[in-house]
């Protein structure tokens, strides 16, 4: 069965979904680095309170870097989405291995598992209503 091809309602249709998904990351971001994270440092919650402070941001910027993308420059297939999936998701993770011959930052196995769930996450919400 052949695919219908999308019509300007559905093309409009996603690039609205795609807007919002990059407002609500680009809010969350602003939320959690401005008030979520310094009140699980300050708090010194649990174990895991202190590792979703450390790891959420590394979680959030493969969603976000690969939304902002796919937005701007209107990629609406899936071997785009997934190609913009994998270079986020390798150029974060090449960042945080270059952290360990930077001065004042640490290198996190936690952090390339949280870039790694963030880009997987984002590839399976981007997938949705593109054509093959």
């Amino acid at each position: 069965m052949k695919p219908r091809p999308a019509t300007a309602h559905s093309r409009a249709s996603q690039r609205l979904f795609r807007w919002g998904l990059v407002g609500v990351l680009v809010a969350f971001t602003a939320f959690e680095e401005l008030h979520l994270r310094p009140q699980l440092r300050h708090h010194h919650l649990t174990r895991f309170g202190q590792v979703l402070a450390d790891s959420l941001p590394n979680f959030i910027a493969p969603l976000l870097l690969v939304a902002l993308y796919i937005t701007l420059f209107q990629k609406q297939t899936r071997p785009e989405i997934t190609r913009a999936c994998g270079s986020a998701v390798a150029g974060l993770v090449l960042y945080e291995f270059a952290q360990r011959w930077m001065a004042n930052r640490v290198f996190d196995v936690q952090d390339i598992v949280a870039t790694l769930l963030g880009g997987l996450v984002a590839w399976v919400v981007l997938q949705v209503g593109c054509p093959t």
